[in-house]
């Protein structure tokens, strides 16, 4: 389990433009039952991708190039 994977304790209202697109297949997992409302798959995907970082960040440094991001190998001082 990761510091994200737990509830963080009060929310906090944030404002965010996502595209119609996405909203959209929110509102698939959503319509399906996966799901009680946008915001709940919101906090959900935010998490796992935190916690995906948060585990990248131990094993690679990640930089960014231009616009995309790149793993570049981190020293084993870096892996801890």
């Amino acid at each position: 389990m990761t510091k994200y994977s737990r509830p963080a304790g009060k929310a906090v209202n944030v404002n965010v433009r996502i595209p119609s697109g996405l909203i959209r297949g929110i509102d698939d997992h959503v319509e399906d039952a996966k799901f009680k409302s946008r915001s709940e798959f919101i906090v959900t995907a935010v998490r796992h991708y935190l916690d995906y970082m948060e585990y990248m960040k131990r094993h690679e440094v990640y930089r960014f190039v231009g616009d995309n991001l790149q793993s570049v190998p981190a020293s084993s001082d870096e892996r801890k």
